[in-house]
């Protein structure tokens, strides 16, 4: 054979998993004799793809990375692949669907102007039980009282930058000021308050998020057959007490 030829990388791939819930990959590359594998497997709720991290705690211990394209799924078994691109263990997967819901809050001053926005992202999980519904109810919970804790304060900081930022603009003249305020609504000057959230645990009968504010992550962890709460109680408690003690808003 050609030796260009050899050089050449041929890709192929396999479907292995698609469902109304994920949708699992696994693609195969040679380069003359050289051989690469490697798997994606996306959440069909959210469209993301879903981190090995999530749905398995442990991996082999012989050489296998840990990278989150290191596994496909196929009859809900998790395959992981070793370096050199073969199977290097397997496991069950037992996935609990899931969706993206996000609360949102707009603060305006009496002129009308948008001074601040609160958003904060969380899991909505398939209801497939009483229990994934008590979970819903629970994330929901956490998240309104969030929204109690901070709101008050959160509004008297966004008013009260938006008229510090007025005032520094009012020193340009009439002309310079409505320059600058067209310019700071236009770039999204307000203040905000965002709150983000990742799947840490999907497996083994257990779902857990981890929600971040700038920084800091708070993690909550469930039983999906008992609704219980394994880690987390006060994650949200907490995180709102954070955000309270912080003097200078990011």
């Amino acid at each position: 054979m050609d030796k260009t030829a050899e050089e050449h990388l041929y890709l192929d791939y396999q479907i292995k998993t698609l469902d109304d819930e994920l949708y699992s990959v696994l693609y195969t590359g040679t380069a003359g004799e050289r051989i690469y594998r490697f798997g994606v497997t996306v959440s069909l709720g959210t469209g993301e793809r879903l981190p090995i991290s999530a749905v398995m705690e442990e991996l082999p211990e012989d050489g296998s990375k840990s990278e989150d394209y290191d596994y496909y799924v196929t009859d809900d078994i998790i395959y992981v692949l070793g370096i050199n691109g073969s199977i290097s263990g397997a496991r069950r997967l037992d996935y609990q669907s899931y969706i993206w819901e996000e609360k949102r809050e707009e603060i305006y001053d009496d002129t009308g102007v948008l001074t601040g926005t609160i958003s904060f992202q969380y899991p909505v999980l398939q209801e497939n039980s009483s229990h994934t519904g008590i979970i819903n109810q629970k994330i929901m919970e956490d998240v309104e009282f969030f929204y109690v804790e901070v709101l008050e304060r959160f509004t008297e900081k966004a008013l009260l930058n938006a008229e510090q930022m007025r005032e520094l603009y009012h020193q340009e003249g009439q002309e310079g000021y409505e320059y600058a305020m067209s310019m700071w609504k236009d770039m999204g000057g307000y203040t905000s308050l965002q709150i983000t959230c990742n799947v840490i645990r999907d497996n083994d009968g257990q779902f857990g998020v981890s929600y971040q504010l700038g920084d800091h992550c708070y993690a909550y962890i469930c039983d999906l057959k008992t609704a219980e709460v394994l880690e987390g109680e006060d994650a949200v408690e907490r995180m709102a007490e954070y955000w309270n003690a912080q003097e200078v808003l990011q």
